[in-house]
């Protein structure tokens, strides 16, 4: 059996699904599905956690945003972004915008096989370290496998 792809979600896929912004998030919970399903791994960075909390309590309050989180860590392994994490991205001057870096720091420690995010200047990067995709255009890649 092939080892499960491991995928960094970046914030703006999560909260799609999170909070149901539409046209976006039925790609997301088709992701969120395969993980769920044990056909892939999923992870986030600690720093999108934060970033995470804010809009969702921002738009349904702290109650329902502390469940909401923890239903998701219980799907989403946690990648730990350190302070020498981040100043390996503060020297990767091929990623011009700061959390696209840091993302891409966490990604490569890690070690995953692909980045999902409908960032367009994330999408457009090519470092060649560890692939940035959309969430569409990776869906249609894994169901043509």
């Amino acid at each position: 059996m092939a080892e499960k792809q491991k995928i960094l979600v970046d914030t703006n896929v999560i909260l799609d699904l999170l909070l149901a912004r539409q046209p976006f998030a039925e790609g997301s919970r088709e992701i969120f599905l395969k993980a769920v399903n044990g056909e892939i791994e999923i992870y986030v960075t600690s720093c999108s956690i934060n970033t995470l909390v804010y809009f969702i309590e921002k738009n349904i309050g702290y109650k329902k945003t502390r469940e909401i989180i923890s239903s998701f860590l219980q799907i989403a392994k946690c990648i730990d972004i350190t302070i020498n994490d981040i100043q390996k991205a503060f020297n990767n001057m091929e990623i011009t915008d700061t959390e696209d870096a840091i993302q891409m720091q966490g990604a490569i420690k890690a070690g995953m096989d692909f980045i999902l995010t409908r960032d367009c200047n994330f999408l457009n990067i090519k470092t060649g370290d560890v692939p940035v995709l959309s969430p569409s255009d990776y869906l249609a890649k894994y169901n043509a496998m």
